[in-house]
Formats: structure tokens, C-alpha cells, sequence
């Protein structure tokens, strides 16, 4: 009977760990984004896309990236569920990239969780990544933002004086890019723009 019950107990567990059970949209307070520093990608077209001054492998804080909105996806290239949710987030940058106008730049990037370059390089090539993705090896970064598994999304605004505001997290997958992409304008308090369309 114990051993009964004992094995229930890790096949409940084991449902929770290994499938992509729906995680419930975490409502964020509004926080200050920590002005976290990384480097300029190589890329030109990532430099553009995020609206970068300097020059290739130089240092930059994320506050200078130029975004209406910014989503930051915490991943990590060994993550099943990161593997699994990646053609979704392409879908998902899809769709911002057909939403920008001229007074709504909507970015955003990836960040390796003990990931190194050569690691996030290939998670990219492997799913066809085309926004910026940042290595994150010490995950000194994913502490800094308070990550909570991966995938993860942290959604930004921008605030006062070039700062930016984290106004939104989810932890776990994206099942319906339309869906993450409306509640994501939603909680940005941006109504006029999801009104407009």
C-alpha cells in the first residue's frame, strides 16, 4: 500500500516536470528594469533592430536598447520546454514585427541561462532564430531578473528618463502567440495601440 502510494505520488510529479502543463500569467508589479550590461552583437541587422550605437562586442546597459516595448525570454538551449516553445516565440516575433508602427517599436531577445556563446549559436542556427540572443554563462543575468525557470518572459516599458519597467513575467511556454501577444499589450497599459487594430 505505501509503495502504492509512493509511486502515485512521483507519477503526479513526473506529470508536472516533464510535460508542458499551461502556467498562469504571473501579474507583475511594476518594477525597475536593473540596467544590466552585455555586448554589442556583431550582427548589423541586430545592432539596428535594437537601436545600438556602438560598435560590435562592445559593452552597452539594456536601457539603451530602443523599444516601446521590450520582451526579454529567459532560455536555455538544454531546456526541453525552450526547444519545444521555440518555433511559438518566432511566431510570436512575427507577429511584432508586423505590429510595429511608427510610435510602437516592439522588441525582443533572448538570454541564454548558462549558456555560453557558442551555446546560444547553436541553440539559433538549430531553431532559426532571427531576434538577438545573448549568452549568459555565469547566469548572472538570469539572477539579476529574478528568472524563474525557462522559458521565461519578462516584458518592459519605457519609463521615465530612458528607464525601463518590467510590467509583466510568465514562466513556461507560449501556446498561442496571438494571445501572449494582446495580453502582453494588455497589461503594457498601451490600449490605444491593441484598439487601433
Amino acid at each position: 500500500m505505501k509503495k502504492n502510494i509512493i509511486f502515485a505520488l512521483l507519477i503526479f510529479i513526473a506529470h508536472f516536470i516533464f510535460t508542458d502543463t499551461p502556467v498562469a500569467y504571473a501579474k507583475a508589479d511594476v518594477e525597475l528594469l536593473p540596467d544590466i550590461a552585455m555586448k554589442v552583437p556583431e550582427n548589423t541587422t541586430h545592432i539596428n533592430y535594437l537601436g545600438l550605437k556602438g560598435e560590435p562586442g562592445t559593452p552597452f546597459k539594456i536601457s539603451e536598447i530602443d523599444a516601446d516595448i521590450l520582451l526579454i525570454e529567459l532560455f536555455s538551449m538544454y531546456c526541453p520546454h525552450c526547444q519545444k516553445a521555440a518555433p511559438t516565440v518566432n511566431e510570436l516575433y512575427e507577429k511584432m514585427e508586423q505590429e510595429k508602427r511608427p510610435d510602437l517599436k516592439l522588441v525582443i531577445i533572448g538570454i541564454g541561462a548558462k549558456n555560453t556563446d557558442l551555446e546560444v549559436e547553436t541553440f539559433r542556427k538549430g531553431f532559426d532564430i532571427a531576434f538577438p540572443l545573448f549568452s549568459d554563462p555565469d547566469l548572472s543575468i538570469y539572477e539579476t531578473l529574478a528568472g524563474a525557470g525557462t522559458p521565461t518572459f519578462i516584458g518592459c516599458k519605457k519609463g521615465e528618463e530612458n528607464k525601463k519597467l518590467i510590467f509583466f513575467r510568465k514562466s513556461g511556454g507560449i501556446k498561442d502567440p496571438d494571445k501572449f501577444f494582446d495580453d502582453l499589450i494588455s497589461r503594457s497599459g498601451l490600449q490605444q495601440v491593441k484598439n487601433a487594430r
